[in-house]
């Protein structure tokens, strides 16, 4: 029988921050999911602790890596991520976060039994701008 590993929480690591002195975080959209780029968001973070270091990390956030449901908060969901990442190196934490891992349900397998390969289309990185903030409200 196989164990079940325990992956650390978001929360847990954002607690172990606080105790430790963190100063701040500070996030950037850096890709709005959009249809050209597969629905892909991609959110760097920078943790800011006490003593003056910073660590900075990127998340990502799809259809394609994330459970049912998620994909009306894809934008949350990588900011998540990314900033749970860039906690993991500022506390030297090497496990993955719960969050990190894709979703449990088997990926799709297409006719031939080979594994599916994530689509990925060539389209330039492409910024927020007012229109979407316009959206969003």
């Amino acid at each position: 029988m196989l164990k079940r590993r325990r992956f650390p929480q978001f929360g847990e690591l954002l607690l172990k921050a606080h105790e430790k002195g963190i100063e701040g975080v500070e996030t950037e959209l850096l890709q709005v999911p959009d249809e050209r780029n597969g629905q892909m968001a991609v959110v760097k973070a920078t943790v800011r602790l006490k003593d003056g270091r910073t660590f900075t990390a990127h998340g990502d956030a799809s259809p394609q890596n994330t459970r049912r449901g998620v994909d009306l908060a894809l934008i949350r969901m990588a900011e998540t991520r990314a900033v749970g990442r860039a906690l993991r190196f500022a506390l030297g934490v090497a496990d993955t976060l719960a969050k990190e891992l894709p979703p449990e349900e088997p990926v799709p397998r297409p006719v031939g039994g080979r594994a599916a390969v994530p689509h990925r289309v060539a389209v330039p990185l492409r910024r927020p701008d007012k229109n979407d903030l316009e959206l969003r409200r």
